[in-house]
This record gives structure tokens, C-alpha cells and sequence, in this order.
């Protein structure tokens, strides 16, 4: 029977790489970086305009939601530059679960007030940190992960430079594929 291959934690994944190591994105992955976070932008305006407490029940929501907790590590990780592995998502759901709990014993319901909330709260910035990076990242041209660019702004203003993340979502390969594709890389056949 084959072993499988071992899956790496995510404190393996988060190492970051000296300034000017990963390449920078050329128009498309820049379009690609401003797309999401205008996408990313519209959902935030939308969760302070159109969506309440109502919607705990709302699959879109839900999923939204879920989806925050597989991004939690990201986005406090490579984008303040530390290593707490998956320590951000646990810090997340204990937050929830102690406001469930603080909201039970104060409302007597479990989807309270207080609940929701505090998951607006963790929603608005995860979703907005993630946003703006994309933004900025756009404007940038950072080289890797979109979670890097607010300190590469930092770092420009201050002189200082930063460090370099290579992006663990989709954005790494269409980075690729644009510069296998201006390098003749890539026929289109």
C-alpha cells in the first residue's frame, strides 16, 4: 500500500522570503488582484447595508463565514508577518464560542445579539484586511501574496522594505501563466 505523501502544517507554510526574491505581477495578475478586492469591497458595503442578524440561517452567509475560518491564518500570518500557524483560526472560533456563550447566558438564545455581532466584527475584518491588501497589491504590483502589500507600502514609506510571501492561493498561478505566456511559454494551443 503507498503512503501518502505528508500533508505540510501550516507552520511549514508560512516562511517569508527577502525583498526583490519573488517576481512581480504583470497586468493581468495586477486586473486579477483588483478584481477581488473591488469584489471583496462590494461584500463588505453589503455586509453593513443589506445584511443582519436575520441572516445567521442564510447558506451564503454561512458559507462566507465558514470560508473566514480556513482564511483566518492567512491573513493574520502573511500579512503582519509572524508565525502563529494555525493559532489565528483557533483565537477565531474561541471568540465565537465565548460570545455564544456570554450571548446565551444574557439573551437566553444561542444565535444572540452579541453573537452576531462579534462575527460581523471578525467578517468586516477579515474580509476587509484581505480586501484592502488585494487593492493595494493591485496598485503595487506586489510580488507573491496580495497579504504582503500593506507592508510593502509600509516598508516603501518608511524605507525599511519587507518581506516577500509567494502566494498559497490561485494568485501564484496566474502570475505563472502570465509570465509563461509573455516569455512565449505558452502557445494557447
Amino acid at each position: 500500500m503507498a503512503e501518502s505523501p505528508k500533508r505540510a502544517s501550516l507552520r511549514e507554510v508560512f516562511h517569508f522570503d527577502a525583498q526583490g526574491t519573488l517576481p512581480k505581477p504583470g497586468p493581468i495578475g495586477r486586473f486579477v488582484r483588483l478584481a477581488l478586492g473591488v469584489l471583496i469591497a462590494k461584500f463588505i458595503y453589503d455586509w453593513f447595508v443589506f445584511i443582519d442578524s436575520s441572516d445567521f440561517a442564510n447558506p451564503f452567509i454561512l458559507a462566507w463565514v465558514g470560508f473566514s475560518v480556513m482564511l483566518a491564518p492567512y491573513v493574520v500570518n502573511i500579512g503582519y508577518g509572524v508565525n502563529f500557524g494555525a493559532w489565528p483560526r483557533y483565537a477565531l472560533l474561541g471568540v465565537w464560542v465565548l460570545s455564544a456563550i456570554a450571548g446565551y447566558l444574557a439573551e437566553g438564545v444561542l444565535r444572540s445579539e452579541l453573537l452576531w455581532t462579534t462575527v460581523e466584527a471578525t467578517q468586516v475584518y477579515l474580509y476587509g484586511h484581505l480586501g484592502l491588501s488585494f487593492l493595494v497589491s493591485a496598485i503595487l504590483a506586489t510580488p507573491g501574496c496580495e497579504m504582503r502589500a500593506i507592508p510593502q507600502l509600509l516598508g516603501q514609506v518608511s524605507g525599511s522594505g519587507s518581506k516577500e510571501h509567494y502566494c498559497p492561493g490561485f494568485i501564484d498561478n496566474i502570475d505563472r501563466w502570465e509570465r509563461d505566456r509573455a516569455m512565449g511559454g505558452d502557445t494557447g494551443d
